[in-house]
């Protein structure tokens, strides 16, 4: 794991990891409920836009629509 994003008040955490990945952590459950592939060492979120923004070691950055599970940007 290299990243983790979470805020106060929110059941959720998102985690950036080494195998290129992002996970959506249910933190009441404590299960992982979203993977999405993609390079990332850094991630910020916000929860309430359902929205997440990954930077990588080439320098991109990537958009999240938590909803839809896509890379919109």
């Amino acid at each position: 794991m290299t990243a983790v994003s979470a805020s106060f008040g929110s059941a959720e955490a998102l985690s950036a990891s080494t195998d290129e990945s992002l996970r959506l952590w249910d933190l009441h459950e404590g299960t992982c409920v979203i993977t999405l592939a993609g390079q990332c060492d850094a991630v910020v979120t916000d929860f309430g836009a359902r929205q997440a923004l990954s930077g990588g070691e080439d320098g991109r950055l990537r958009l999240w629509d938590l909803r839809t599970q896509c890379c919109v940007a």
